[in-house]
Formats: C-alpha cells, structure tokens, sequence
C-alpha cells in the first residue's frame, strides 16, 4: 500500500489470541529505516514506544508482548500509519476490538493512516458502533485491501 511506502513511523502490534501476523511488515519496516513503535498499556491508555528490534519486547499486560517501559515514546500525532489488530471488522470501516477502548482513542489522536489487518473471516457487513468507536481507513485481508475513502 502506498500508506506505508510513505509512512516514515510506523505503529505496529503484536499477534495474539489468534490476530493477523504483521511480524514480517514490521521486520522489514525496520530494516528500511523505518520508526516502528509499540504500544505498551499505561493505566487506561496505550502508549507506543519505538523499538529497534523486536526481540526488545518482552510479555507486558494481559499477556500481550510490550516493549520495556524505559523507551522512547512517539506520540499518535507523529504516526504515518497506524496498524491496527481487532476481533472482527465491518466492510465500512468499522472494528470490533476487546472493548477497552485502548485503540479508538489512539485513533483518535493520529494524523496517519488507520489499517486494519485481519483475516477475510473476521469481516462482517457491520459491527456495534458507538460515538466513541473510531473508523478507520483501510483493511487488509490475505484476500483484499478495502479502501474506506476517507481523506487521508
């Protein structure tokens, strides 16, 4: 996608429970140069540090691989793109994650491009929404790329 030939810093995440693997998008993220940061929860907020390998992650809350917390952080404003995993997704733009909350307010505080990675299983023509709950501008599936039309 052309999001991430652009996308100077990149937020990335690690698979769990099942979520679609983007380990080889973010290994070759880092070898082209690229700022690749992680989130790691604080409180009730996600805070993404850059890493420089990803044997720098290590099991953090709810079992989920986060990096150390003496990292550099990089705020959501400074993301060119924003990879985002889920529980299911809509054809619209919608996602479904496991209800915390953490991933619609960093999306909410981007300028970059907000992806979805899933697999084709996991979309359905629609999921719950709330006025909270955050858009986002593409999905990526192993079958297709779903492009919402937003302005970004």
């Amino acid at each position: 996608m052309s999001a991430y030939r652009r996308a100077q810093v990149v937020f990335a995440y690690t698979p769990v429970r099942g979520e679609a693997d983007v380990t080889p998008l973010v290994r070759r993220a880092l070898a082209r140069g690229k700022v690749v940061a992680f989130p790691r929860v604080a409180g009730h907020k996600l805070v993404f540090l850059r890493v420089n390998s990803l044997r720098e992650l290590r099991e953090g809350a709810f079992g989920i691989p986060e990096p150390a917390s003496g990292g550099r952080q990089v705020p959501a404003a400074k993301a060119d793109l924003v990879i985002v995993p889920g529980v299911a997704f809509s054809a619209d733009g919608g996602r479904l994650g496991h209800g915390g909350g953490f991933y619609d307010r960093v999306l909410r505080g981007r300028r970059g491009v907000a992806v979805g990675a899933a697999f084709e299983f996991q979309v359905a023509e629609s999921v719950p929404r709330g006025p909270r709950d955050a858009s986002l501008d593409a999905l990526v599936t192993e079958e297709k790329a779903r492009i919402f039309g937003g302005s970004r």
